[in-house]
């Protein structure tokens, strides 16, 4: 996570019952989503589409090729398809995103691996600010409520955000990377002498 994630975290409140219930309940929903729109037609080419969440109609994804797309390659388009503004479904206090970014992160970084072991993805969450220079605004207090949750799978020499995290200025951005079954495996095997 960036300094500005960070330092709103620990600025903010954790969530109360009645919010992680409406949480939970749009979580389960969504990951169903992500299960039912999982596209694997080509070994090389494979990606996820949750966007029943977005504006882009099922098939036109499926219609859509990267070299039809101003995409530079398929990890950015798949974080575009997969892109979901939680605050467009759910009410979020801006006392309380911080915290319910990360259960975003948590959950569904934990569902992918889970569902998907095959695949090691990268699951970002941002917040917007209204960060504002003249006016001297400064974090903890110019995060707003929206709250957005991206994912793709991780591939070689494919990077959708920057390695520095703090060189985005005006979003708290926290970042979750799950890992393949077989490095899991591999991790937790005793070393032979």
């Amino acid at each position: 996570m960036n300094a500005l994630f960070a330092q709103n975290l620990l600025a903010s409140k954790k969530p109360n019952l009645k919010d992680t219930q409406k949480i939970s309940d749009f979580l389960d929903s969504f990951c169903k989503k992500i299960t039912k729109s999982y596209i694997d037609n080509d070994k090389s080419k494979i990606y996820f589409n949750a966007n029943r969440y977005t504006n882009m109609q099922s098939k036109d994804f499926y219609n859509l090729s990267l070299k039809d797309s101003s995409f530079d390659n398929l990890t950015a388009l798949e974080c575009s398809c997969n892109a979901v503004h939680i605050d467009d479904f759910i009410h979020i206090k801006k006392d309380k995103v911080a915290h319910i970014a990360l259960m975003f992160l948590i959950w569904v970084g934990d569902f992918l691996q889970k569902k998907f072991s095959d695949y090691a993805f990268c699951i970002i969450t941002s917040i917007e600010t209204d960060y504002d220079i003249d006016k001297k605004i400064a974090p903890p207090f110019c995060l707003t409520n929206r709250l957005n949750l991206k994912f793709h799978i991780i591939r070689e020499n494919e990077d959708y955000l920057f390695e520095d995290l703090d060189s985005y200025l005006y979003d708290a951005i926290a970042v979750y990377q799950t890992t393949r079954l077989l490095e899991r495996k591999a991790q937790s095997q005793p070393i032979k002498n």
